[in-house]
């Protein structure tokens, strides 16, 4: 890193923000703040809490500070710098409860191999892990729809969920093991707000699916209440269907078989071990 942009955050932790400094040197905010984002991809962290008034520092950002005056070469700096933060924590995000079955396989089998890793996990609406991946904060995050981020891999998991059909306890459905799209004649279909989801439906149902699908869920506390209020069946992971029983519904694989797919984002950091990297690197899949 060039030492200008170490200079351009020395001033902006002094003057507390971007546009401050370009008013100080006469230059467009969007260089400063290029050029700050610049920095903070090379250090692989962030420097600045941007969303308070004046920046905030983080505790990177106050260790590099503390840097800048050291005499330390700028490649000196890099190298203290990653030394001093290096972590085996992994930032983790996902945004649907059956995505949690994807993560946490990998999760046991890197904490036998490397028992001091830790994990961080965030799980929430996609709006809310899009943006931590856009914020570079997650190194790693399963998404049910493809969206392209700078500095990420995505790496698309083909056929790992299967899935059926949801319905109360007790309404009778049919009297095989399994559905099929004439199984579901009589009421609609409740179904994953995530494009996949959509498409492997269309596909099972042919043109008949828009009499089948009448409503949409995000979450499965949305998807039991519809049921609840008589909304109809609902279309749901065969990994959650222990779940399911304890909420009193009863699952039925479809036929022919559903399967859908998931998007894993990646990324690694400089400070990351080998173990990390593969973690990160080799889920089941293929890089798109």
């Amino acid at each position: 890193m060039a030492d200008e942009g170490l200079e351009l955050f020395r001033l902006v932790a002094e003057y507390g923000s971007c546009a401050a400094v370009a008013r100080k040197l006469n230059k467009d905010p969007s260089c400063i703040s290029k050029a700050i984002t610049e920095l903070e991809k090379d250090y692989g962290t962030k420097l600045f809490d941007r969303k308070r008034k004046p920046y905030t520092l983080t505790e990177s950002g106050l260790f590099l500070l503390n840097m800048i005056d050291s005499g330390l070469s700028t490649d000196q700096k890099l190298k203290r710098f990653i030394e001093k933060n290096s972590t085996k924590q992994i930032n983790i995000g996902y945004s649907y409860p059956f995505s949690w079955h994807t993560i946490s396989r990998k999760i046991g089998k890197l904490k036998i191999s490397d028992p001091d890793i830790t994990f961080s996990v965030e799980f929430d609406n996609k709006a809310y892990i899009r943006n931590l991946l856009f914020e570079n904060q997650l190194d790693f995050a399963v998404l049910p729809d493809k969206v392209y981020f700078s500095n990420y891999k995505i790496i698309e998991i083909i056929s790992e969920y299967e899935w059926g059909v949801a319905v109360p306890s007790g309404v009778p459905i049919t009297d095989k093991p399994y559905v099929e799209p004439e199984d579901l004649e009589m009421l609609p279909l409740l179904v994953p707000l995530e494009p996949s989801c959509k498409a492997a439906i269309d596909g099972w149902f042919g043109d008949s699916v828009h009499t089948a699908r009448a409503d949409t869920y995000n979450s499965t506390e949305t998807m039991t209440g519809m049921m609840g209020e008589g909304f109809g069946y609902a279309f749901v992971p065969k990994a959650d269907s222990k779940t399911l029983a304890k909420l009193n519904l009863t699952y039925y694989p479809c036929y022919p078989k559903i399967m859908t797919s998931l998007y894993v984002y990646t990324r690694w950091r400089k400070d990351m071990s080998d173990e990390l990297k593969s973690f990160i690197l080799s889920p089941e899949g293929q890089i798109i």
